[in-house]
């Protein structure tokens, strides 16, 4: 899996311009992606990963 390091890599490398409304979008859906990775990587089977 292609980590944000690549993504940054490859929009620095191709020099493209990156507005703050992209670079938002690109940082909530980066961080969207760790928050369920981490949900999925220390849920309990059987349990919900969700606090009670």
């Amino acid at each position: 899996m292609p980590g944000l390091g690549s993504l940054a890599s490859a929009l620095y490398i191709l020099d493209l311009p990156i507005d703050v409304p992209t670079g938002t979008d690109l940082a909530t859906a980066a961080a969207a992606g760790i928050t369920a990775l981490a949900d999925r990587h220390h849920s309990i089977p059987g349990e919900s990963a969700e606090p009670s």
